[in-house]
């Protein structure tokens, strides 16, 4: 559990900044469909919806800057059931992680992030590395999915590419059962099974509070 719960703060050092369903140009230029489009009289036509709703829903949750995910982790030992929650929350260039009683507050700057952490009744503020790119679930190609009913799962021939782009998060874990839900054209959750050595956890990432986020930094 420790392990996942420093990977889940790993993320929030990650900098976070449609397409129509049909496309009407101008006569007078030369018609270029996109992928996923073919020419029918005049105008651009999705080939595959459920393909599209997918690559819409990656490309607006990638755009989000104001936002909550909500981290359930399940895993059993000796027949036991446990089950943890904690958050990520992202207010432009300021974030947060909590869990239990514990928060640890973050704020982007250009070249390095400021980790507020929580010492008694004070904070401690130290500078940490800027890392570079988006967290893992940002680097998801809508062409790896396949609907199944109300939610699309990761294919199999992709489960390794999954793995490959996690390595740094979660080192010599194994992703399994990988699923995303959409709503309203943005991401509503991913699930995925991870396997980290005899141990088997399972991850679900609920995205909420869209443009209700409010940080506020503490006072050092």
């Amino acid at each position: 559990m420790k392990i996942l719960k420093g990977v889940l703060i790993v993320l929030l050092l990650f900098s976070f900044s449609g397409c129509g369903k049909e496309v009407v140009v101008d006569p007078v230029d030369p018609l270029t469909c996109g992928d996923n489009q073919i020419e029918e009289n005049g105008v651009c036509v999705i080939v595959d919806q459920d393909l599209e709703d997918m690559k819409i829903a990656l490309a607006a949750t990638k755009e989000l800057s104001n936002y909550k995910i909500e981290v359930v982790v399940e895993y059993s030992q000796n027949t036991i059931e446990y089950s943890y929650e904690m958050s990520l929350s992202f207010d432009d260039n300021l974030a947060m992680f909590e869990m239990e009683d514990e928060k640890i507050y973050y704020e982007s700057l250009e070249t390095s992030v400021n980790q507020y952490t929580k010492q008694g009744n004070s904070y401690l503020l130290e500078s940490v590395d800027q890392e570079m790119g988006y967290g893992f679930y940002q680097m998801l190609e809508a062409s790896w999915f396949t609907k199944l009913n109300d939610y699309y799962i990761l294919s199999n021939q992709y489960l390794d590419q999954v793995s490959e782009l996690i390595q740094s998060d979660f080192p010599e874990g194994e992703v399994n059962n990988f699923k995303v839900g959409l709503l309203n054209e943005k991401l509503d959750y991913f699930s995925f099974d991870m396997i980290l050595g005899e141990e088997t956890y399972h991850l679900t990432f609920s995205f909420t509070a869209f443009g209700q986020v409010g940080l506020v930094l503490p006072v050092i």
